[in-house]
C-alpha cells in the first residue's frame, strides 16, 4: 500500500503490547511516503484494559491512534477498549446500558450479521473519513488533512488526555 500513489490512508487493526521490528519498519516505511496511518489503540477482554494504555503500533508517533467510546457525551471509553495520551480520535463503538452490542459488522467467518464493538471498527471509521477529507481536497498533505480532521472534533480545541480530539465531524472537516 505504501508504493501505491492512490493509497493515502492505511488502517490497521493489528496490535500487541508487544512491537514489532517487522511492522515498525513497514509503518517507517509507508510514513515516509506521506501515508496516513490509522491504528488500533487496543481492544481487551480482561484486566489488561485498565493496565496497559495504548498498544503497538498504535502507540508509534508515526500512527493516527484510535479507540472506541460509549455512545453518549461526555465521551468514555468502550469497556473493553483501551485508552492514554497517545489516543488521536475516538469513534462509538458501545452502545450505553448494552456493552454487549457494539455496531453491527459481518464476521469472517459468517454471512450472519453481529455486534463487535472495541478499537478495530473504530479505526476502520476513521480511516475512511480521513480518505473523504483527504479526498475532498486532494491536493493537501497528511499534515493538512489530520489538522482538518482535529480542528472539526468534539473536542477540538481542548484535547482529552486520554480520549485525544474526540469524535471526528466528517462534513465538516
Amino acid at each position: 500500500a505504501a508504493d501505491r500513489d492512490d493509497v493515502k490512508v492505511i488502517s490497521m487493526s493489528i496490535g500487541s503490547p508487544l512491537s514489532s521490528g517487522t511492522v515498525e519498519d513497514g509503518i517507517y516505511y509507508a510514513y515516509n511516503k506521506g501515508k496516513m496511518i490509522c491504528a488500533a489503540a487496543g481492544t481487551s477482554l480482561n484486566i489488561t484494559t485498565n493496565v496497559v494504555n495504548v498498544i503497538f503500533p498504535a502507540n508509534m508517533s508515526q500512527t493516527v491512534a484510535v479507540t472506541g467510546v460509549k455512545d453518549k457525551f461526555p465521551l468514555e471509553r468502550c469497556s473493553t477498549c483501551h485508552d492514554g495520551s497517545q489516543v488521536d480520535f475516538v469513534m462509538p463503538t458501545e452502545r450505553v446500558g448494552d456493552s454487549d452490542n457494539g455496531p453491527i459488522t459481518l464476521s469472517s467467518y459468517s454471512d450472519t450479521p453481529n455486534y463487535s464493538g472495541g478499537s478495530s471498527p473504530s479505526v476502520s471509521s476513521v480511516a475512511g473519513i480521513a480518505a473523504l477529507v483527504w479526498a475532498a481536497h486532494p491536493r493537501l498533505g497528511r499534515a493538512n488533512i489530520y489538522k482538518l480532521m482535529y480542528e472539526n472534533s468534539s473536542n477540538f480545541p481542548n484535547r482529552d488526555s486520554n480520549l485525544g480530539w474526540g469524535i471526528i465531524d466528517a462534513e465538516a472537516a
